[in-house]
C-alpha cells in the first residue's frame, strides 16, 4: 500500500512559505522528535554533497532558536561534515503532529528505519497525537497489520528490547515472535535462546506451534469442591417448609 503522490511533496507544497530558501548551517536545529538515531552510513553522501552541494531542500520549520530540520536530517550533518555554510531549505508552516509524521515519513520511504526505530516513532505517532492505528497506516502508506505489528514490538519491556539490540537481533519476524509471548519471563527466557543459539524464524514459529498444541492439563478437584462445583436440591414440604439439601459428588 503506497500513497499515489509523495506525501512530503504535497504537505511542502500546500505548506511552504519559500522555496529553496539559503540558510546559514549554524541556524539549523537537529529535530529533537526525529525517529532516527543511526545516522552513521553517510560518508558517500558527505564525499557527494563535498564534490556538488545539496540539492533537495531541507524542510524546516521556524522556531525562537533559528529554523528546526523537518526532513534532510542526514543531508545537514553530512554537509557540517563537508564544511558547507549554507543549505537551501523551505520553510514549512506546520505543527508538532505534522513535523513527526513528515520526519518519520520521510525516513520510511527513504531509508529503512530499523525495527525499533520504526516501532517507537509510531508510538509516538499514536500517543502523542491519539492517531489510530488506522490513521497511522494512511499516513505512512503501510498496511493497517504492519502498523499494529510494529507496535507490538514498541510494546517489549525496555530491558527485552536492550538484550536484543545489544546482540543486534534486527529480524523484524523474530522481533514479532518474542513479542506474541504474552509472559514477560517466557520472552525474557526466548529472548535467551534467541541470543545464545541463534534461532531462526521458523525455528521460533515451530516452538510457537509446538506450545499451542500442547495439551492443557486439567486442574485435580479438591476434595470438598467450590460451591460452583456443588450441587444444590431443593425440596418444598406441604407445610411451607424448605429444605435444601448441598451435595459434593455422591455425598449427600
Amino acid at each position: 500500500m503506497r500513497h499515489d503522490h509523495h506525501f512530503v511533496e504535497q504537505l511542502a507544497v500546500r505548506e511552504a512559505e519559500g522555496i529553496g530558501q539559503k540558510i546559514s548551517i549554524d541556524s539549523l536545529l537537529p529535530n529533537p522528535q526525529q525517529p532516527r538515531q543511526n545516522f552513521e552510513r553517510i560518508d558517500e553522501l558527505v564525499a557527494s554533497i563535498g564534490e556538488v552541494g545539496v540539492l533537495e531542500p531541507l524542510l524546516v520549520r521556524q522556531s525562537p532558536q533559528g529554523f528546526q530540520i523537518i526532513s534532510g536530517e542526514r543531508r545537514y550533518r553530512a554537509a557540517v561534515e563537508a564544511g558547507l555554510d549554507e543549505l537551501p531549505c523551505m520553510v514549512l508552516d506546520v505543527d508538532d503532529a505534522q513535523v513527526l509524521a513528515i520526519a518519520l515519513i520521510e525516513n520510511l520511504q527513504r531509508q529503512d528505519l530499523s525495527p525499533f526505530e520504526e516501532a517507537e516513532g509510531l508510538l509516538a505517532l499514536v500517543s502523542r497525537f491519539d492517531y489510530t492505528h488506522e490513521e497511522v497506516a494512511q499516513k505512512i502508506g503501510k498496511a493497517r497489520t504492519s502498523v499494529t505489528e510494529a507496535l507490538s514490538i514498541a510494546d517489549l519491556p525496555e530491558d527485552i528490547k536492550a538484550k536484543l539490540e545489544g546482540a543486534g537481533v534486527y529480524t523484524k519476524s523474530i522481533l514479532l515472535e518474542v513479542a506474541r509471548r504474552e509472559d514477560r519471563a517466557e520472552q525474557a527466557a526466548l529472548v535467551d535462546r534467541i541470543v545464545e543459539e541463534g534461532l531462526t524464524r521458523d525455528q521460533l514459529r515451530a516452538l510457537r506451534h509446538e506450545a499451542e498444541a500442547r495439551p492443557i492439563k486439567p486442574t485435580k478437584k479438591k476434595p470438598g469442591g467450590s460451591s460452583a462445583e456443588q450441587r444444590r436440591l431443593t425440596y418444598h414440604s406441604g407445610t411451607g417448609i424448605t429444605v435444601t439439601l448441598h451435595l459434593n459428588g455422591d455425598q449427600i
